[in-house]
């Protein structure tokens, strides 16, 4: 009980000192200062969260498990769940509740996991915190091109828009601490928008 409600302050504190840091931002004119501020301070939080345990989800060992299954034992992820492991093999343990469910997710990030995997040699925490890479890179992408989306929308909300997305706690935790691939996902999806807008604006 200690330990829940220790966390839920946490939680709380830090959307407390998000909000605020809106109401700052707001206020201030400076937009290509207040700009390099949100995006240094969010690469920051995100860097140091790369060494920080997930802690509400266990999306990035099954990740590693689906890849390990691809590489040593052929399986492929999308029509194979990881209870076809070897029992022998040390790490199927940590499939979880997800031992006999076959990937959800498309060729894409399989595919990235799998370059990840074998780009870190197989190791099992380096392959962990190469797919923490990936997420923090899908991040300060992500970040950037809210900023050049806003910019070329309304420029004058472009420090508090990309900081409504960049210093977001949710965004970073579930994002980069917990390594979920939405936010590659979210990526590309930003990098759609951008190149719609840029045609849009182009055409006026």
């Amino acid at each position: 009980a200690l330990g829940v409600t220790a966390y839920l302050v946490g939680i709380i504190t830090l959307f407390v000192f998000y909000l605020i840091g809106l109401q700052i931002l707001a206020r201030s004119n400076n937009i290509e200062r207040n700009i390099r501020f949100v995006l240094m301070t969010g690469g920051i939080s995100a860097v140091i969260l790369i060494f920080s345990y997930p802690q509400t989800a266990i999306d990035l060992f099954i990740n590693d498990i689906r890849s390990r299954a691809w590489a040593l034992y052929g399986l492929s992820p999308f029509i194979t769940s990881p209870e076809a492991i070897p029992l022998s093999d040390p790490l199927v343990g940590l499939a979880g509740e997800w031992v006999d469910i076959a990937s959800p997710y498309g060729p894409v990030w399989e595919l990235l996991s799998l370059g990840a995997y074998y780009l870190t040699g197989g190791g099992f925490l380096n392959h962990l915190f190469a797919i923490k890479v990936l997420c923090l890179l899908a991040y300060i992408g992500s970040a950037w091109l809210v900023y050049q989306i806003i910019l070329q929308i309304r420029p004058e909300w472009a420090a508090v828009g990309t900081a409504f997305f960049a210093w977001n706690p949710l965004v970073l935790f579930e994002g980069v601490q917990n390594a979920h691939n939405d936010i590659v996902m979210i990526f590309f999806f930003l990098a759609a928008i951008w190149a719609f807008v840029r045609l849009t604006q182009a055409d006026r």
